[in-house]
């Protein structure tokens, strides 16, 4: 049996257990499933429910371009707060 070689070509059968397998590179344990406590913060949004896309490529509802909802939840909070402030009530003044 061949034994698995650990950096510098070094066997690892004699190596004590913890020391065999390689740590995860990442966890896949949020901290919020370790303390049930916190509570992710709600992502606001302008969706009203009415989730059309118009000719203009807008939706129906909340005026956001297919790629504004596309990325939302990506955006920083900066970025939703100056859409949902400036750019979207500026573009319902347009519509009237």
């Amino acid at each position: 049996m061949r034994g698995v070689r650990v950096s510098g070509g070094q066997s690892a059968v004699g190596l004590p257990p913890r020391m065999r397998t390689a740590p995860p590179l990442h966890s896949d344990v949020d901290e919020a499933d370790l303390n049930p406590s916190i509570t992710p913060a709600p992502v606001q949004s302008p969706c009203i429910g009415i989730c059309r896309l118009g000719p203009d490529g807008r939706c129906e509802g909340c005026l956001r371009t297919g790629d504004e909802i596309a990325r939302w939840l990506s955006m920083s909070e900066t970025e939703r707060r100056r859409l949902m402030d400036e750019v979207l009530p500026e573009r319902e003044s347009g519509r009237a």
